[in-house]
């Protein structure tokens, strides 16, 4: 049986559900390894001649100083040996079990979108004449439900991240890293690149009839 290409329709949500895995992929890495939650660690010691910041992510604390303009020299301890570690005064607290839980979900997330990205390119890859319209089917809603498991976990990784406390390493907050806000935009990319490859899905399962009767009767008349 000949195969045709698939319509321009199902071309564009195919390049366009690509375009947004790859961009999802970057905002999952980025929320990865990025800065979740800054503030002052001390700023009131020595009536404010001693300044103290703090970055928390999800790989350890940093910690930078200046004492009367002067900078000191940048900390960083890691959250497994360090920041979590048996020498740590966090050791065992709930915020350390936190961190730990939103790097696993962020991982998960990361690895997720990166298998919809792949499946997203071999949707692409399968538009052409090469497959026949069931695989063009699979990758597209394989992509959507890839895009659609990495959301859920970035969901999970932002509601347990909003809920924990930063009082035990920084005394005033500061506010949200670039990581959090990344993993935000991660969601909302996620959410379109789900809708989209469910409506490049729907669009060829409705048209896939017509393209095997199209592709029977080219077959028939070039047999004749």
């Amino acid at each position: 049986m000949a195969r045709s290409k698939a319509p321009k329709p199902s071309l564009t949500m195919a390049y366009l559900s690509l375009l947004l895995a790859a961009v999802g992929v970057v905002l999952s890495l980025v929320a990865l390894v990025g800065i979740w939650w800054f503030g002052e660690i001390n700023p009131a010691i020595f009536g404010g001649a001693f300044k103290g910041r703090g970055s928390l992510s999800l790989w350890g604390f940093a910690t930078s100083a200046d004492l009367l303009g002067i900078s000191l020299p940048t900390t960083f301890l890691e959250l497994d040996d360090g920041a979590c570690g048996p020498s740590s005064p966090l050791r065992g607290e709930e915020m350390c079990r936190r961190l730990h839980a939103i790097r696993g979900l962020v991982v998960s997330s990361v690895a997720f979108m990166g298998f919809a990205l792949i499946s997203s390119i071999f949707a692409l890859f399968a538009m052409g004449d090469c497959c026949h319209g069931k695989h063009r089917i699979r990758s597209q809603l394989s992509t959507a439900f890839m895009a659609m498991v990495s959301v859920a976990c970035m969901v999970c990784a932002l509601a347990i991240g909003c809920s924990t406390d930063t009082e035990h390493v920084m005394m005033e907050f500061g506010g949200m890293g670039a990581a959090f806000y990344s993993a935000v935009a991660q969601i909302l990319v996620g959410f379109v690149a789900v809708n989209i490859s469910c409506v490049g899905g729907c669009f060829l399962l409705t048209g896939q009839p017509k393209e095997d009767a199209r592709a029977i009767h080219n077959s028939e008349a070039s047999g004749v």
